[in-house]
């Protein structure tokens, strides 16, 4: 006997279920299992003391289709704990697969929740309990929040490790959102999120603007407006963007004597949606002094009430090098390009030279240094021709 919730229990039904109880029990324990293929129940809620649920049900479908059912006592987490070994056990072949994975479990319990439980709300609340548990446990060192937004990257950006269709893609977004339903910490996922959205955006890694915006149109509507607001705005800049530069290349056009010399493309945000980012007071070879210039007299024809502040760690520059026996296109940082442009009117450079003339700290030298001269591809001769990068070596 089931019973769907159509009205309460009285006490008949009680006498009845805990008579089914012991019989569907019995029957359980019987080795050779069940004669025919009638005899077999599809599943069972087996009343108990304080309605203990009895989940019954390893597959879903017609009894004929099955093979046997065992039950598991104590409802849905329990269920759910015994799969969840096998889940959590698919971390090492990487993060990816266990959101993928997790995803699949959700999928089968709502399946059985809305089939074979009549999609009773007792079973819905048991659900939402046990993937509470289960999705604000971390893995592998790292919280739940951060898995999904780094899932989320994956399908959303170029070269992702997720190959799927566009239809595929809106569905997993759309159970991403419905998994971050169970996480109590939202907020780092929006912070995360955000950090990787930036990176997409920034550097040109978004493999579809209608996915950016569907992926937040969905959290917007599970996690209110206030949770996505500096997300869409981070999208509008962006979009705003792609304007400016428009009108950017129309004012240089009309003022070819202002004309840098240089293609340059500039992306202006709101401080305020992005995450934060630290900005050096790097000294620009007169290359680039020329571009910065530039654009801060475009940019006061359009307002004369903002202040822009340059964040050089954010920019690429692609450069022509001229060597032997070939003239190379390199795409490397600003702060890499700054470096490279001081041997435009240099042969040979010391580690002090470059520190002082680009206003860096030692830290920065040194990595920068070691990048361009250590590096698989070396840009940069050093002596002596070693890993370690010494204030004494000359470039």
């Amino acid at each position: 006997m089931t019973h769907n919730g159509l009205r309460s229990l009285n006490k008949l039904d009680m006498l009845q279920m805990k008579k089914n109880a012991k019989a569907i029990a019995k029957h359980a324990s019987n080795k050779n299992g069940p004669k025919t293929e009638n005899d077999r129940p599809s599943s069972a809620i087996i009343y108990g003391s304080g309605m203990n649920i009895v989940f019954v049900g390893a597959e879903v479908g017609p009894w004929s289709k099955t093979r046997g059912l065992g039950d598991v006592l104590g409802g849905l987490p329990p269920a759910m704990a015994a799969n969840k070994k096998d889940v959590v056990g698919l971390q090492e072949q990487g993060l990816q697969v266990f959101v993928r994975k997790v995803i699949e479990l959700h999928d089968k319990y709502m399946v059985y929740v809305n089939n074979c439980f009549m999609n009773h709300t007792l079973f819905h609340k048991a659900l939402k309990e046990a993937f509470e548990v289960f999705c604000n446990k971390g893995v592998g060192g790292s919280s739940s929040a951060e898995l999904l937004a780094t899932f989320c990257d994956n399908i959303l950006k170029k070269g992702g490790s997720e190959k799927l269709s566009d239809e595929a893609i809106e569905e997993t977004l759309e159970k991403v959102v419905k998994l971050l339903a169970y996480i109590s910490d939202k907020d780092l996922f929006a912070e995360f999120y955000r950090k990787k959205l930036a990176r997409r955006l920034l550097f040109d890694k978004s493999a579809n603007d209608e996915h950016e915006r569907s992926i937040l149109t969905k959290l917007k509507q599970q996690c209110g407006g206030q949770f996505t607001s500096k997300m869409e705005g981070m999208v509008t800049d962006l979009a705003l963007a792609r304007e400016n530069q428009t009108n950017f290349e129309e004012y240089l056009q009309t003022n070819p004597d202002g004309s840098p010399g240089i293609d340059l493309t500039i992306i202006v945000l709101t401080n305020g949606f992005w995450p934060s980012y630290k900005s050096f007071d790097l000294n620009l070879p007169a290359e680039m002094v020329k571009c910065v210039e530039v654009f801060r007299e475009f940019y006061q024809t359009k307002t004369k009430h903002r202040k822009l502040t340059w964040i050089y760690s954010l920019g690429t520059c692609n450069l022509n090098g001229k060597f032997e026996p070939k003239t190379m296109e390199l795409i490397v940082t600003t702060y890499q390009a700054s470096v490279l442009l001081l041997f435009n009117a240099s042969d040979r450079l010391g580690y002090q030279e470059i520190m002082t003339q680009l206003n860096l700290t030692d830290d920065d030298v040194v990595g920068l240094l070691h990048s361009l001269s250590c590096a698989k591809y070396k840009i940069l001769n050093k002596e002596p021709n070693n890993k370690t990068i010494f204030p004494t070596d000359p470039y």
